[in-house]
């Protein structure tokens, strides 16, 4: 997780991972999850995302899509009530 801020009861925090097209086989999103995750918790990887300030929080797939619809649906719910627009 990085830094973060509060707005008004709305907790943001930036966030990163991995997504794949639709319809990627499950085997294949699992292999690269294990993978991913297993090279973040080697020592030296780990101290050099230490470095950058970065905190690293493993998730499964199916958690980090809930956690991506998640966001979407509350940062969704923020624009239509400030009606936000893109000019």
């Amino acid at each position: 997780m990085g830094e973060s801020s509060e707005l008004r009861g709305y907790h943001a925090a930036q966030w990163q991972g991995l997504v794949a097209p639709a319809g990627t086989p499950p085997d294949i999103i699992a292999r690269v999850n294990a993978e991913l995750n297993r090279a973040l918790l080697l020592p030296d990887v780990k101290q050099r995302i230490g470095n950058l300030g970065v905190e690293f929080a493993p998730a499964a797939p199916e958690q980090f899509a809930a956690d991506i619809r998640a966001d979407t649906a509350k940062w969704n719910k923020l624009i239509r009530t400030l009606a936000i627009r893109l000019d």
